[in-house]
């Protein structure tokens, strides 16, 4: 399985030369596996994928907050004539079916071209159960977030990825992703505060480096990468996070092999 980091900062986008290292895009990350590929998210990284020739994608949403899918609103295969796109996401707490959810940001005053307007044919897949999508096995489990959001577990080629992003370790919730992530090879967990910064946001639906490391001990995760960067955080401040604490902060174009 292959990961490629194609944003991975949070909230909104946060261009400028303090943030070259790890990027400025928003939420989204390519996967590949025995031929097969699925995007998670599709935050503005998703601009960022190479998909010239590809027919058919496939985007999961943790959910349809705007850093997470603002980058569908422009993203080239939506507006080309015989592709197919199939999205898969999970209704929030007022069980909002998906399509119509993704519907309000492609739609005036937000966007000016509708959904429907589209060229290519666009599928909603609203999660009831796991799924199989080639050569992946899918599982989700809610997360702990306004308004919602789930947490992926993606196994191929027997190696496993849990993607746990928007996540508040409220101690319910911490303690079923725990379960949820058992010995996974790779667990991105979202880092958006420090432990300072949490305390002064708490009930956000975002989590610290410290219960990422944490939360990897207890799940037996064989390596950790922190994602949902903080739209502030430089990357000298990420820089000295990784030195203080011994993680690693993901970089926007870097590749994990697992």
């Amino acid at each position: 399985m292959r990961l490629t980091i194609l944003g991975s900062r949070g909230s909104l986008p946060s261009p400028g030369k303090d943030r070259l290292l790890f990027g400025g895009d928003t939420s989204c990350l390519r996967v590949s596996a025995g031929g097969d590929t699925l995007f998670l998210d599709a935050g503005t990284g998703l601009l960022q994928a190479e998909v010239s020739g590809m027919k058919e994608l496939t985007v999961l949403l943790s959910h349809t907050h705007i850093d997470h899918v603002m980058g569908l609103a422009m993203f080239a295969p939506l507006y080309t004539k015989g592709c197919c796109l199939h999205i898969y996401g999970y209704g929030p707490d007022d069980g909002m079916p998906l399509r119509e959810q993704v519907g309000r940001l492609l739609s005036p005053p937000l966007w000016p071209v509708r959904l429907e307007a589209c060229p290519a044919q666009v599928h909603f897949h609203d999660l009831t159960g796991p799924e199989n999508l080639g050569k992946f096995q899918i599982d989700w489990m809610p997360s702990c977030h306004p308004g919602g959001a789930v947490i992926y577990r993606l196994r191929a080629q027997g190696r496993t990825l849990v993607y746990a992003t928007d996540f508040e370790h409220e101690y319910s919730a911490w303690q079923k992703l725990i379960q949820f992530a058992d010995r996974a090879d790779l667990l991105l967990y979202d880092a958006q505060y420090t432990q300072e910064e949490y305390e002064r946001h708490r009930g956000y639906g975002h989590s610290t480096a410290e219960m990422g490391i944490r939360t990897a001990e207890a799940c037996h995760a064989s390596r950790l990468v922190l994602i949902h960067h903080a739209p502030w955080a430089t990357d000298e401040m990420l820089l000295e996070r990784e030195k203080k604490l011994g993680v690693h902060y993901a970089r926007q174009g870097e590749t994990v092999e697992l």
